[in-house]
């Protein structure tokens, strides 16, 4: 019996190998394919499906300005830090916008600044650095009726260019400046020997400029106090 069984499978066994080899035969075959390699190669050098390599690029105008900007800083805090022994290029590029935040901040208030005291000293640029004195001449001899006129109709800031001009003429009649119509203040002030006199004649040249071409408002209270450095200078009183 047992004979009998061994010799089944056996013969089973043959006849699966028979089944199994039809049965590979119904698998698709498969086929080797060819590629157009020029194609391929069109494909490969498409900057658009670069998906794995970085494409560099050269910098710009803009790139090399800031990476020269850079360097420049760079260079600056490596000083300072030679010179003081701080870790400053850390601290710097750590508070970047810190920086970038004050400068402009005080960029603002120069600006801010120059606004006010272009007023000052002049309309333009011209009349900055000169005290026009053209207009009137300090020679006349009706400068005080002139000073008395205009703090009489409460014009305070010609008053106070009067007393300029009052100044002016003293000088020249002591004969401590020598008077030229194209001459500025500053020419006037270094004819004056004395050191101490020359600082109050820029003093008042500057209250004058402040007043007159900054055109700041000034009632009676504010002339009074800012004309008697110029009644004194006149009467050679101490200031």
């Amino acid at each position: 019996m047992v004979h009998a069984m061994v010799d089944q499978d056996v013969a089973d066994e043959g006849a699966i190998e028979p089944a199994y080899l039809t049965l590979d035969t119904m698998l698709p075959q498969q086929e080797a394919r060819n590629f157009d390699e020029a194609a391929l190669g069109i494909l490969r050098n498409d900057p658009r499906y670069q998906y794995e390599r970085e494409v560099s690029q050269a910098p710009s105008a803009w790139d090399r300005f800031w990476d020269m900007v850079g360097a420049w800083i760079e260079s600056i805090l490596k000083r300072l830090e030679e010179m003081t022994g701080l870790h400053l290029a850390s601290w710097f590029w750590s508070n970047i916008w810190l920086v970038i935040f004050i400068v402009a901040l005080v960029i603002a208030v120069i600006a801010l600044r120059g606004r006010v005291f272009s007023k000052v000293f002049a309309r333009n640029a011209l009349e900055a650095g000169v005290v026009r004195t053209l207009e009137e001449d300090i020679t006349a001899d009706d400068l005080p009726e002139q000073l008395a006129e205009a703090e009489r109709m409460g014009e305070w800031r010609k008053a106070l260019r009067l007393q300029y001009l009052l100044v002016l003429r003293n000088l020249v009649d002591e004969g401590r400046i020598t008077w030229r119509p194209q001459h500025t203040d500053r020419d006037f002030q270094a004819q004056l020997k004395d050191e101490e006199e020359r600082s109050r004649f820029g003093r008042l040249s500057f209250t004058f400029k402040w007043v007159w071409y900054g055109e700041a408002p000034l009632d009676r209270a504010q002339y009074e106090q800012l004309s008697t450095a110029f009644i004194d200078f006149r009467s050679n009183r101490a200031a």
